[in-house]
């Protein structure tokens, strides 16, 4: 039986084939021991020449590889944005609760789930999260929560708080705020109850005192209880003071910071991980011009 050589290219968030591409197609090779030997070859070829993408080298027996396996499909998924969104240049986000799949984006683990949520943190988010996440049988072992929202009463934040605790408890949970997102007020203890916390460091975080709807001015016993849940998230005490500094947190105003500057410069614990700022975008042929 022979042993084929493929490699896969990956081509913005695709891993494609050598065999679709001139001059790269699958090489057969007599046995295994072979074919793993020309393997390391090319990879160190590829090494010491590094190509303008990443590539992977795969043996497989009988016939070349004709899909990427499932540790190259899922390499780094929680890192990229969801397919059916551009890129922050795109059209703007809708609303509400929104669920991806590898039905939907090919490189998501086949155990796990992308949700982005945009706007307030209002009814009924947690009862959709509960239904999804939390259902019997479990679907899910994996979890990519993506936030874009300026947070919302504090009642409803603990109530959220208490669900993705019990999420954690029970599957990986990822929480992420992408480049020209907002986490603001409730929003940043939702987002630390990730275990792992991705951000860019073009997002936006705003602090500021609780307080209700029809005043700007925060009340000291939900602004005590406001910064335990952020305490008790991971937040360093360095930076709770820097919160409290001139009493700042107990007054109007709002302290507004990149995610580069809370993650790098404060460096909060509320980001464990800067997102990388470079983002792949597929190539877009305008109407009407040919290609030559």
């Amino acid at each position: 039986m022979q042993w084929w050589l493929t490699v896969f290219f990956l081509l913005g968030n695709d891993w494609i084939s050598g065999d679709h591409i001139d001059g790269w197609a699958s090489r057969a090779f007599a046995t295994r021991g072979e074919c793993e030997t020309r393997k390391q070859f090319a990879e160190w070829q590829t090494a010491r020449h590094p190509l303008d993408v990443e590539t992977r080298w795969i043996c497989s027996a009988g016939r070349p590889a004709r899909d990427p396996p499932p540790g190259m499909l899922e390499a780094s998924w929680e890192n990229q944005p969801w397919r059916i969104e551009a890129q922050w240049t795109g059209l703007p986000k809708s609303g509400g609760l929104e669920i991806f799949t590898r039905e939907e984006v090919p490189w998501i683990a086949a155990d796990g789930v992308g949700l982005r949520y945009s706007g307030p943190l209002l009814p009924p988010l947690a009862d959709d999260l509960r239904a999804l996440l939390l259902a019997s049988p479990q679907r899910f072992h994996r979890v990519v929560l993506e936030l874009d929202s300026n947070g919302g009463e504090l009642a409803y934040v603990k109530e959220l708080v208490a669900l993705l605790q019990e999420v954690r408890g029970k599957m990986e949970l990822t929480t992420r705020v992408m480049e020209g997102a907002i986490c603001a007020s409730g929003c940043i203890p939702v987002f630390m109850q990730g275990k792992k916390r991705k951000a860019s460091g073009a997002s936006v975080w705003v602090f500021h005192g609780a307080r209700s709807t029809l005043t700007n001015i925060p009340n000291p016993a939900a602004t005590k209880a406001y910064l335990e849940i952020l305490t008790a998230s991971g937040m360093k005490a360095g930076f709770l003071a820097f919160l409290e500094e001139d009493n700042r947190i107990y007054k109007p105003g709002s302290l507004i910071l990149s995610g580069y500057e809370l993650y790098g410069l404060y460096k909060a614990g509320i980001i464990t991980e800067l997102l990388p700022a470079w983002r792949d975008e597929e190539p877009i042929l305008p109407p009407g011009e040919a290609l030559r």
